[in-house]
């Protein structure tokens, strides 16, 4: 049972990573906020053609590290510490895959909070309610969404000089999660094999 609710609670955590990070590669909309640095964001965001970071997540005094990697609406992380656990989503399918346990889970993205993050493709008015803050060090993006019928804040932090994303923070419930990332990469190069959803067991794909 208590494995079971760490799964759903990684997949819950995963889908809002994916929810951003596919804010921060597609959107196009103009929100509150300073005009100049929207405008610098918006560029730098169309820029992206994948995305690959080092992952720092820290929630409730526990520490997960791993890297991250998105392309082409699929994502991948791979947690190495303290477990290790790698998690691919795509459109239609995603999978768990418990490296320690020698565990696969198979499960519908649409059944779960990732679903929210194929609506936006389809949506031009999907990010018009998020604002853009220009602190002195840094911009901050809040956005507000609702995932089975809880309300999550977000903040993303970009640092200025030069523009980089730097942080995410997500709020649920009182309880605060925080994505610091790392060594960014926004333009890598990834093979959608990367992505395959074969089971890694059973074909011995590490």
């Amino acid at each position: 049972m208590q494995e079971k609710e760490v799964f759903l609670k990684k997949i819950s955590n995963i889908s809002i990573i994916f929810y951003i990070l596919i804010f921060l590669v597609i959107s196009k909309n103009v929100g509150a906020g300073d005009i100049i640095f929207q405008s610098k964001i918006y560029e730098y965001i169309n820029q992206i053609k994948g995305f690959k970071s080092n992952l720092i997540q820290a929630s409730n005094n526990s520490i997960e590290e791993g890297s991250l990697y998105l392309k082409n609406k699929k994502l991948r992380i791979d947690y190495n510490t303290p477990s290790k656990i790698r998690i691919i989503i795509t459109e239609k399918k995603a999978m768990y895959y418990n490296i320690d346990l020698q565990e696969v889970q198979y499960f519908d993205p649409r059944n779960t909070p990732a679903y929210i993050f194929f609506n936006m493709f389809y949506s031009k008015e999907f990010f018009n309610n998020a604002s853009f803050n220009n602190n002195k060090n840094n911009i901050v993006v809040t956005k507000k969404i609702n995932v089975d019928d809880q309300e999550y804040s977000l903040n993303i932090y970009f640092e200025k000089n030069p523009l980089l994303i730097r942080k995410i923070e997500s709020t649920v419930n009182n309880e605060k999660t925080i994505y610091s990332i790392v060594n960014p990469d926004f333009n890598p190069t990834i093979d959608l094999k990367f992505f395959s959803l074969l089971n890694p067991i059973i074909n011995n794909l590490n």
